[in-house]
């Protein structure tokens, strides 16, 4: 299920990452800045703890990010 316009920020505590297919290494998603707060534009709720949080990165590229790098450690 899709929440549209949620109304509200999160903070970024950690950089996106995502694996490669082909070498299975983690690379980097968007160009995000640790500590920063982010509006989320819509939530993706794929069920048993799978949410994801659509953002626009800093050069204004949206990214559905999952919401364990926007959660305080």
């Amino acid at each position: 299920m899709i929440l549209q316009k949620t109304g509200f920020k999160a903070r970024l505590v950690d950089h996106p990452e995502a694996e490669d297919e082909k070498t299975k290494e983690k690379k980097r998603i968007g160009k995000f800045t640790i500590d920063k707060k982010y509006i989320v534009y819509a939530v993706y709720d794929g069920g048993q703890g799978f949410t994801d949080f659509l953002v626009a990165d800093d050069e204004g590229i949206f990214h559905w990010i999952n919401m364990s790098v926007f959660r305080s450690r």
